[in-house]
C-alpha cells in the first residue's frame, strides 16, 4: 500500500544537475525527445531521444567580504620531563670506608639528579573558510588551517602529518524514508613531514602551498536540493602535531 507524498515538501529551486552515482537508487537525467506523427493510418510515428548532461547556471555570488565561517578544535599536548644535567658539586667522590659501587648509587639518588617537568603546551586548530563558503571545480581550496598556542609554553610545534577531504553527502527520500549516501575525494595525504612552524605573537598558520596546486577535480558536481534528492559537501581536516624543544621532539 502506498501513501501520497508531501506537497509541502515541493522544491522550487534551481535545477539539479545530472546525477548517475546512485542508479541503484535514483538517477537525474535530462534528455530531448522527438515525435513526428504521421497522419497515414498504416504508418508508425517517429520517436527519437538525445540524452545529454546539465549543469545549472551559477547563481550571482555575494560580495567579496573578509568574513570566515571556521571549525575549531582544542588540544593539550601530554606533560614531558625532562631530566637535568647533574653539576660537579653534586657528584660525591667515593669514601674509603665504603664501596664504590655503594657511593655510585648513592650519587645517582642525589637531589640533584630528579626530574624537572615541563610546561603543558596548549594549543587550539582552526580551519578556515570564506563565508559563505563557496568551493568551485578546478580551482584550489579556499583553505587556511592556524593553530593558536593558548599558554606561554616554549615548546617548538612540527607539522608531522596534514590531509584535506572533500565530502559529498547525497540523501535520497521516498514518502517518509531516507538514505545517506557519502562518497570522498582526498586532495592531499602527507605523513612523516616533521616541519617546524613559524610563531608570530602564538599564531601558526600552514602553507597554503601544501594545497594549492590541488585543484577540485571537475567530477564535482554542485549541491543542490529537491522534492526528494538533495547533496551537501563538507571538508574533512586532519593535522598531527608534535612538539619539542628545539631540535628534541616529544
Amino acid at each position: 500500500m502506498q501513501a501520497p507524498a508531501n506537497r509541502d515538501r515541493h522544491v522550487r529551486k534551481t535545477l539539479p544537475p545530472t546525477l548517475h552515482a546512485f542508479q541503484d537508487q535514483a538517477i537525474i537525467r535530462y534528455y530531448i525527445k522527438a515525435t513526428v506523427v504521421r497522419p497515414a493510418f498504416y504508418k508508425e510515428n517517429y520517436r527519437t531521444e538525445h540524452v545529454f548532461p546539465f549543469f545549472p547556471i551559477e547563481p550571482p555570488r555575494p560580495v567579496p567580504n573578509r568574513l570566515e565561517s571556521y571549525a575549531r578544535r582544542q588540544h593539550q599536548f601530554a606533560p614531558v620531563v625532562q631530566p637535568s644535567t647533574p653539576t660537579k658539586s653534586s657528584i660525591k667522590p667515593p669514601s674509603i670506608f665504603r664501596k664504590g659501587s655503594q657511593a655510585a648509587v648513592g650519587s645517582n639518588s642525589s637531589p640533584s639528579s630528579t626530574t624537572a617537568p615541563l610546561q603543558v603546551c596548549s594549543i587550539c586548530i582552526d580551519a578556515r573558510l570564506p563565508d559563505p563558503a563557496i568551493i568551485t571545480c578546478n580551482e584550489p581550496l579556499p583553505l587556511r588551517i592556524i593553530i593558536t598556542k593558548l599558554n606561554e609554553s616554549p615548546a617548538t610545534i612540527y607539522l608531522q602529518l596534514l590531509q584535506i577531504e572533500l565530502v559529498a553527502n547525497t540523501v535520497v527520500r521516498a514518502h517518509h524514508l531516507s538514505r545517506e549516501n557519502l562518497t570522498s575525494t582526498v586532495l592531499i595525504s602527507k605523513s612523516n613531514m616533521r616541519i617546524r612552524l613559524s610563531e608570530i605573537d602564538k599564531v601558526m598558520e600552514i602553507d597554503k602551498g601544501w594545497w594549492k596546486d590541488t585543484p577540485l577535480p571537475n567530477t564535482v558536481a554542485p549541491s543542490f536540493d529537491t522534492c526528494n534528492i538533495s547533496r551537501t559537501y563538507f571538508v574533512i581536516v586532519k593535522v598531527g602535531l608534535t612538539h619539542g624543544l628545539g631540535d628534541q621532539t616529544f
